[in-house]
């Protein structure tokens, strides 16, 4: 009894990359439609420029170490 399955190594290879890039399509949809709710809603595009103008001022380039970035990103 039991079930006997040998996967070749391209398929191995082929389901490990498929989990690996999932992430690719459903990053790059939410960041599509942020973009499209920002663009149709200019007040709240409006705020969040403030906002992030308010933590790294306008002459500067953000960087992990700046206030309020490094508590989205954890610095390893």
């Amino acid at each position: 009894m039991g079930i006997k399955y040998k996967a070749r190594r391209s398929l191995l290879v082929d389901q490990t990359l498929k989990v690996l890039f999932a992430g690719r399509d459903t990053t790059a949809a939410t960041i599509t439609f942020l973009t499209h709710c920002l663009a149709t809603h200019p007040p709240v595009l409006e705020r969040l420029r403030e906002e992030i103008l308010a933590q790294i001022g306008e002459a500067d380039t953000p960087t992990f170490e700046d206030p309020g970035l490094n508590a989205c990103y954890p610095i390893w």
